[in-house]
C-alpha cells in the first residue's frame, strides 16, 4: 500500500542532516519495512516459544538439553537474520536508488527553482531600472511643467504690461487722429465752400455766355432764313431763265458730243459754255461731305453738326488773311446716310478752303470724303474718238471732251462690246457736278 515518509535531502555526494516530510507515493519502501516487521514478529515468536517450555519445567532437566534447545534456536534466529539482512540489504540498495533519484530530481528543481529566482530577480532589477527612469522622467517632467509654468506667468505679465501699454498708445493716437480729423474736415469744409462759390462764379459765367451764344445763335438762324428766303427767289428766277432758255434753244446731249469729232463743231450742238449759269437746285450746290462712321462712343459728341461747323468756321477764321466774320453757309446732316455732314459752300475757292480746315478739325474716326461723281449713259459714241486700236481709253481723251464741253470729267468707261469692230456704241463718263449731268 501507498504511505508517505521522510525525504533525505542529499547535497554535494553527502547526506544532509534535515529531514523533510513528503507526501509523495513510497511504494517499494513501504513493502519492504512491511515485510522486514513481519520477519521480526516471526523470529520473536520462535524464540519466546522456545524459551517458554524451558521456564515451565522442573529444575531439574538437564544442562544438555537446554544447550540442544539453545543451538536449534541460535541457528533458526541466525538463518532467519541472514534471510533479514539479505532483504534488508537488498532494502537498503532500493532505498539509495530511491534517495539518489529524489536527490537528483530535488537537485533538477532546486536548479530550477534557482534560474527561475534568477530570472526573476533579473526581471525585479529590470522593473526596478524602468521605475528608476519612469522616475526620472516624471521628475524631468515635473521640472519642465513648472519651468513651463513659470514662463505662462512671466509671459502673461508681460503680455498685460503690453496690451495695458498699446491701450494707452492706441487712445492717444485715436484721440490725435480724431482732432487731425476735425481739422482735416473743417479745412476740407472750407475748401468746398470756397471751391463751390467758384463754380457758381464760373456756372454764372458760363450761363451767361450761353444765353449770349444763343442770342447770337438765334440771330444767325434768322440771318440764315433770309439768305434762305434770298436763295429760293433766286432759284425760282434762274428757273424761270432756264425754262424760257431752254424753249428757244434744245441742250445737246452727250451722244450729240461724241459723236462730233474733236477738231470741229457741228452746227446743231452746242457747246457747255453757253448753259454756264448758277446751279438750278440744291443738288447743284458745292458741298463737303464728312463721314462720322468711324467715331468712337466718347468722341460721337464732339462730330455733331454744330460742332463741327463751329471748328470749320475758326480754322477758317484764324488764317493769316482771312475773313474774322466769316461763317459756313449751311451744315446739314445728309438725309440718306446719318452718319454724314454736309457743308455747303459758296463756290470752288471755299470748297478748297472748307476741306483744308476740316482735314486740320479731324476727330479720330472722321473723315473727308472726296468729291461726289454723276455717271452719265452716253449711247451713239464714235469708237475712234474714245478707244484706241488696243481698245483702251485714250490718253487725253476725258481732258478734251470736258473742256470741249466746259465740265470736268473725272473718268469714262466704253460699255459696247469692243470686239465686234463696231464704229459706234455706249460709254458711260463721270462728272463732278450734278447740274452738268
Amino acid at each position: 500500500m501507498d504511505t508517505t515518509g521522510d525525504v533525505i535531502l542529499v547535497q554535494g555526494g553527502g547526506s544532509v542532516a534535515a529531514t523533510r516530510q513528503t507526501s509523495r507515493t513510497m511504494k517499494r519502501t513501504a513493502n519492504l519495512q512491511e515485510r522486514l516487521q513481519e520477519k521480526s514478529q516471526a523470529v520473536g515468536e520462535r524464540a519466546d516459544a522456545v524459551v517458554a517450555p524451558l521456564h515451565g519445567g522442573a529444575g531439574g532437566e538437564s544442562e544438555l538439553a537446554d544447550k540442544a534447545g539453545k543451538s536449534q534456536m541460535l541457528e533458526d534466529a541466525s538463518g532467519n537474520n541472514v534471510s533479514l539482512m539479505d532483504d534488508q540489504k537488498k532494502m537498503l540498495e532500493r532505498l539509495w536508488g530511491a534517495l539518489m533519484g529524489n536527490q537528483r530530481m530535488t537537485t533538477q528543481m532546486m536548479g530550477e527553482q534557482l534560474e527561475m529566482a534568477r530570472q526573476l530577480q533579473e526581471e525585479v532589477q529590470a522593473v526596478k531600472t524602468q521605475a528608476v527612469e519612469e522616475s526620472r522622467k516624471v521628475d524631468e517632467l515635473r521640472r519642465l511643467h513648472e519651468q513651463s509654468a513659470r514662463q505662462l506667468r512671466v509671459m502673461r505679465e508681460q503680455t498685460s504690461e503690453q496690451i495695458r501699454t498699446t491701450r494707452e498708445q492706441t487712445t492717444e493716437q485715436l484721440k490725435i487722429i480724431r482732432e487731425q480729423t476735425a481739422r482735416n474736415f473743417e479745412q476740407m469744409r472750407l475748401q468746398v465752400m470756397k471751391e463751390v462759390g467758384i463754380v457758381q462764379g464760373q456756372a454764372a459765367e458760363e450761363i451767361r455766355q450761353a444765353k449770349e451764344e444763343l442770342k447770337q445763335a438765334r440771330e444767325e438762324m434768322q440771318q440764315a432764313k433770309e439768305e434762305i428766303s434770298q436763295m429760293k427767289e433766286q432759284l425760282n428766277t434762274i428757273a424761270g431763265s432756264i425754262s424760257s432758255g431752254a424753249q428757244t434753244s434744245p441742250q445737246p446731249s452727250y451722244a450729240d458730243v461724241a459723236r462730233t469729232p474733236p477738231t470741229s463743231q457741228p452746227s446743231n450742238v452746242r457747246t457747255l459754255s453757253s448753259m454756264r449759269t448758277t446751279p438750278s437746285s440744291f443738288t447743284d450746290t458745292l458741298f463737303c461731305t464728312i463721314d462720322t462712321s468711324r467715331v468712337s462712343e466718347e468722341d460721337r459728341g464732339k462730330a455733331q453738326v454744330g460742332e463741327v461747323r463751329q471748328a470749320i468756321e475758326e480754322k477758317v477764321r484764324a488764317r493769316e488773311g482771312g475773313q474774322p466774320n466769316w461763317r459756313c453757309a449751311a451744315v446739314v446732316k445728309d438725309v440718306r446716310n446719318e452718319d454724314r455732314i454736309k457743308v455747303v459752300c459758296r463756290d470752288e475757292a471755299e470748297l478748297q478752303l472748307v476741306r483744308e480746315a476740316a482735314e486740320r478739325t479731324m476727330v479720330k474716326g472722321m473723315r473727308v470724303l472726296r468729291d461726289q461723281l454723276y455717271p452719265v449713259k452716253v449711247d451713239g459714241a464714235n469708237r475712234t474718238a474714245v478707244l484706241d486700236s488696243s481698245g483702251n481709253i485714250l490718253p487725253g481723251a476725258a481732258e478734251a471732251l470736258g473742256k470741249e464741253n466746259e465740265v470736268t470729267i473725272a473718268k469714262m468707261h466704253w460699255l459696247s462690246n469692243k470686239e465686234n469692230g463696231k464704229m459706234y456704241g455706249s460709254m458711260v463718263i463721270y462728272v463732278t457736278k450734278a447740274s452738268d449731268a
